[in-house]
C-alpha cells in the first residue's frame, strides 16, 4: 500500500511538473524579497549603483506538506567597481517535484551616463545544471517513460541576459532580457524546462517617498511586469515602509501569487534579516498554501571605507602609543601591532608593495627605538631632577647651619659688645649707683613691705632660690651638673637681663610668672647675667614663633631668642 501511495505521488508531481513549468519561474526570476534586496539576480546594470558591497541570501518553501513541492535557495553578491562599473554573481538551487536545478551566473554593468540622470547596461551569464531528485523516486516508478528518460541524465543550459537601469533621483527603473540567449547543452527532457521557466521580460519601477526626515521613514512603492510567451504579461503592485533602517514593513499583490506581506529587521547596522509570505493561488492546487521566504542581507563596507577604518584603527594605536609612551610593543596585542603596522604601511608611497612594506617595517622599529629612548631619557632626567633635589635639600641644611652659625657669631658680638658697653656703664654709674643703693633699697624694701602677704612670700620664695640649693626648684639654671640645668641644645625667649643673682631679676620674675607661668631665670656665669626668659624648646622654630608672640606684648617688644649654648654654661 505505502508503495502504490509513492508511485501515485511521483506520478503526480511528474504530471505537475509538466503542467505547471511556465508558472514555475518564480524560482528562476526575482521574487518579491529580491525586488528590494537583491535585484542583481535579474538586473546586472543595478550593480553599478550599489554605494557598498552587497551579500544576499534567501530560502524559498512551499509549506503545503506535498512532497516535492518546489523550495529554493539564492546567493547574490554585487559590487560597484570605479564608480562607473559593476559586477553581480548569483548561485541558486531550486527543486521542484523530481528536478533540481543548480544555476551559476557571473554579471558584468557599465554605467553610461553619470550625471543627474544615470543610465547603465548590463549582461549577466549563466551555466545551469538540471538532475533528478533520487530521493523521491521509489523502485514502483522505474516503468515510467519520461522518468527512465531523465533517471541517470543530467541536463545542462547556458543562458546570457542584458539589463538596463536608469536612475534619476529617487526614481528607479530597470529592465532586463532574460533570455537572449538560453541554449540547452543537452538534448533531453530538461529542454523544455529550461526554455519554459524564464520570463521574456522584466520590466521593474519604483519611487522612494520620504515621509519623515528625522525618524527616515520612507514609503516605496513598486510595479513590476513580467512577459513570458507561455503565460503572457504578469504584474506585481508592491509596496514598502522603512524606519530609520531598523525595521521595514512589505504588502502588495503579485500575479499568480496572490497577495505577500513582510517584515524586516536590522540585527545591526550591516544585516537585516527578512521574512515574505505569498499567500499563493487558489486556483492551482500546486501553488495554493502559499509560499514563505527568509532573506539574510549583509551590507558590506568598501574598499575605501575599509581603507579608512582600516586606517583610523592603526591611527588610533599609534596616538595610543604616543601618549601612553608605550615603547616596548610586546605590550601591545597582535591585533593592535597589525593596525600599527598596516597604518604605517599606509604612510608609504614610494617604491613597490614590498619595499614600501620594508620601510614600514623600519618605521614600526624606529618608532618603539625613538620612545624606548624618550623613556630612558625621561627617567634619566627624573633621576636628575632627584639628584639635584638631593643635592639643594643638603645645600639648604648647610646654609641654615651656616646662618645659625652667623647668628650664633653675630649674637656672640652683640653680647660681648653689650658686655663692654655695660662694664663701662657700670663703671660710668658704680659711684652714682654706690651712692644711692642705700636709697634705692630702702625704696624696694618699702615697696615689698607695700605688698600682700602672699605677695611677701613668693618674692621671699624667688629670693630664697638664689641660693645655689635652691636653684633647681623653679628651673633658675646657672650649674651644667645641677638636675634643673637647660639643655645646652635648647633656645630661650629673653625678656630682660639683670646682674648675676640681682634680686631684681626675681622681682622682674614674680612679676610676670602668674601671666607666664613658664617663665624662668637662666643664670649665666661665664656673662655674669641673669636672663629673665619665657619658655625654653630645642625647636627653634617654634621658639621664634613664640617670641613673635610675645612680641606683641609692648613690655617685651625688644625679647630675643637666646642660644644656651653659647654661654658656655661652667660651674663656679
Amino acid at each position: 500500500m505505502k508503495a502504490i501511495r509513492t508511485t501515485i505521488k511521483t506520478i503526480f508531481c511528474l504530471i505537475a511538473l509538466m503542467i505547471v513549468a511556465g508558472d514555475l519561474q518564480a524560482q528562476q526570476v526575482p521574487l518579491f524579497n529580491q525586488y528590494y534586496r537583491m535585484p542583481s539576480l535579474a538586473y546586472t546594470s543595478a550593480t553599478v549603483f550599489n554605494e557598498r558591497p552587497r551579500l544576499s541570501l534567501a530560502y524559498r518553501e512551499q509549506f503545503s506538506g506535498l512532497e516535492g513541492a518546489p523550495t529554493g535557495v539564492a546567493l547574490a553578491y554585487s559590487t560597484n567597481l570605479a564608480s562607473k562599473m559593476g559586477l553581480g554573481f548569483n548561485v541558486s538551487s531550486t527543486e521542484v517535484g523530481l528536478i533540481r536545478q543548480l544555476r551559476v551566473q557571473g554579471g558584468y554593468a557599465y554605467k553610461l551616463l553619470d550625471k543627474d540622470h544615470q543610465l547603465s547596461v548590463g549582461a549577466l551569464v549563466g551555466f545551469s545544471s538540471f538532475s533528478i531528485n533520487d530521493e523521491v523516486v521509489s523502485p514502483e516508478t522505474q516503468n515510467d517513460p519520461i522518468l527512465l528518460n531523465l533517471l541517470g541524465n543530467n541536463g545542462s543550459a547556458l543562458s546570457v541576459d542584458f539589463s538596463l537601469s536608469y536612475r534619476y533621483k529617487d526614481f528607479q527603473l530597470d529592465v532586463a532580457a532574460p533570455t537572449i540567449i538560453n541554449e540547452s547543452l543537452s538534448d533531453d527532457e530538461y529542454v523544455q524546462i529550461n526554455e519554459d521557466n524564464i520570463p521574456d521580460y522584466i520590466v521593474g519601477g519604483q519611487y522612494s517617498f520620504l515621509l519623515n526626515v528625522e525618524k527616515q521613514i520612507y514609503v516605496t512603492p513598486n510595479v513590476t511586469w513580467r512577459y513570458r510567451d507561455v503565460l503572457g504579461s504578469e504584474f506585481d503592485v508592491l509596496a514598502r515602509i522603512d524606519y530609520n533602517n531598523k525595521f521595514s514593513a512589505f504588502g502588495g499583490y503579485r500575479g499568480n501569487y496572490g497577495a505577500t506581506f513582510g517584515a524586516g529587521v536590522f540585527i545591526n547596522k550591516s544585516l537585516e534579516f527578512t521574512y515574505n509570505y505569498d499567500f499563493g493561488d487558489p486556483q492551482i492546487p500546486f501553488l495554493s498554501d502559499g509560499f514563505s521566504e527568509f532573506g539574510l542581507h549583509l551590507t558590506m563596507k568598501t574598499a575605501d571605507e575599509r581603507k579608512v577604518n582600516k586606517y583610523s584603527e592603526g591611527e588610533a594605536v599609534y596616538n595610543r602609543v604616543i601618549d601612553e609612551n608605550i615603547y616596548d610593543p610586546s605590550i601591545l596585542n597582535p591585533k593592535d601591532k597589525e593596525a600599527l603596522k598596516d597604518y604605517l604601511y599606509s604612510l608609504e608611497f614610494e617604491g613597490n608593495k614590498k619595499e614600501r612594506r620594508a620601510n614600514a617595517e623600519l618605521r614600526y622599529e624606529e618608532l618603539f627605538a625613538r620612545l624606548k629612548a624618550q623613556e630612558v631619557a625621561r627617567l634619566e632626567a627624573v633621576a636628575q631632577a632627584r639628584r639635584k633635589a638631593e643635592r639643594d635639600s643638603i645645600n639648604a641644611v648647610n646654609a641654615e647651619r651656616e646662618r645659625l652659625e652667623r647668628e650664633r657669631l653675630a649674637e656672640e658680638a652683640r653680647l660681648a659688645e653689650a658686655k663692654r658697653l655695660e662694664e663701662e656703664q657700670l663703671a660710668k654709674e658704680a659711684a652714682a649707683k654706690a651712692a644711692e643703693d642705700n636709697k634705692y633699697t630702702k625704696a624696694t624694701n618699702a615697696a615689698i613691705e607695700k605688698m600682700s602677704e602672699a605677695q611677701k612670700a613668693r618674692v621671699r620664695a624667688v629670693n630664697r632660690l638664689v641660693t645655689p640649693d635652691r636653684l633647681t626648684e623653679i628651673g633658675v639654671s646657672g650649674d651644667p651638673d645641677s638636675p634643673g640645668s637647660i639643655d645646652r641644645e635648647a633656645y630661650i625667649i629673653v625678656v630682660a637681663s639683670y646682674g648675676l643673682d640681682s634680686k631684681y631679676s626675681r622681682i622682674f620674675l614674680n612679676s610676670i610668672v602668674d601671666e607666664y607661668n613658664d617663665a624662668r631665670i637662666f643664670a649665666s656665669r661665664k656673662r655674669k647675667l641673669d636672663y629673665v626668659y619665657i619658655g625654653a624648646s630645642s625647636d627653634y622654630n617654634a621658639v621664634i614663633a613664640r617670641m613673635r608672640k610675645i612680641r606683641q606684648d609692648t613690655r617685651f617688644k625688644d625679647s630675643w631668642v637666646h642660644i644656651v649654648r653659647l654661654s658656655e654654661l661652667t660651674s663656679n
